[in-house]
């Protein structure tokens, strides 16, 4: 992207509400959903993480 902007595609959100979700995915963003159960308006793309931990979110999700 001009300007070293950062595209949507190459972002990732972090996410625990389905509007949040919502408003990411429809931008074209990466979302990862923190909860301790899938939530039911979840599609099946959206990983779940049970806890917010750095190096297992970079190991997820580098180099998509």
């Amino acid at each position: 992207a001009a300007g070293g902007a950062v595209t949507p595609q190459h972002r990732l959100v972090i996410e625990g509400s389905d509007d949040g979700w919502l408003a990411a995915t429809s931008a074209g963003m990466q979302v990862a959903i923190v909860a301790q159960e899938r939530p039911k308006w979840l599609d099946a793309k959206t990983e779940v993480i049970d806890r917010l931990d750095a190096s297992s979110i970079l190991r997820r999700f580098a180099g998509q």
